[in-house]
């Protein structure tokens, strides 16, 4: 089905399209076994006083974008959820366009789940945030399989209670702190990430070769 830009409750039906500008939140509360998928065709949705997208319940909430649009998804900088996306249900990231995912609010993150994980399928995603890009601390594995990805934490890059894993795409994380905070395991794909926290290097059962440099100073200036 395809939703004009108001604000909306997703309960049971599995597809929504979104397009156009929405300035309100989007609340996936769906039955257990609802997986349900929001289809973004040059949507810009960002949330008033909440996350732009909340996931309450359902099997899984996957976020797609369609091939050849640009989206927006942001929070208004004073959300009562702490992040852009907030979700209690996995969280797919798909689809063959561009999105961006844009945290405005100060120590909020870009995509954070509770008790749940994070997979990244494919697309292009800009994930900015003035916290930690990707957080699934309270439970649950972020897996990155294929699409590009782009992440710029002033926080942590990725945060997970489980681990990381990276078996595809293109992933480029700049973070404020550390790049990767969990372990993490490297089996395909491109990774390149900055931090100025600790430096973890992969697990030893990654099958993709790695290099891993900490500096003790900063440019120009003594530690």
């Amino acid at each position: 089905s395809t939703l004009f830009p108001y604000t909306t409750l997703f309960r049971s039906r599995d597809t929504y399209k979104l397009y156009g500008s929405l300035a309100h939140t989007i609340i996936v509360n769906g039955d257990e076994d609802a997986e349900i998928r929001v289809v973004l065709d040059d949507a810009e949705i960002v949330g008033d006083s909440a996350a732009a997208i909340v996931g309450l319940a359902g099997k899984s909430l996957t976020i797609a974008a369609t091939e050849g649009t640009e989206n927006l998804l942001s929070d208004s900088g004073k959300s009562q959820y702490n992040g852009v996306v907030y979700s209690s249900i996995p969280v797919i990231l798909s689809g063959n366009g561009e999105v961006k995912i844009e945290g405005r609010q100060e120590g909020g993150k870009g995509i954070t789940t509770n008790k749940a994980g994070i997979r990244l399928e494919s697309g292009k995603y800009t994930i900015s945030a003035k916290s930690d890009g990707l957080c699934a601390t309270s439970g649950g594995t972020v897996e990155f399989v294929g699409g590009k990805y782009y992440i710029d934490a002033d926080g942590d890059g990725v945060k997970a209670k489980d681990d990381v894993i990276i078996s595809g795409g293109n992933t480029f994380i700049l973070s404020g702190g550390t790049s990767i905070d969990a372990g993490y395991k490297v089996t395909g794909g491109i990774l390149v990430a900055t931090g100025n926290g600790t430096v973890n290097a992969p697990k030893g059962d990654s099958t993709q070769k790695a290099v891993a440099v900490e500096y003790k100073e900063e440019f120009g200036k003594k530690s």
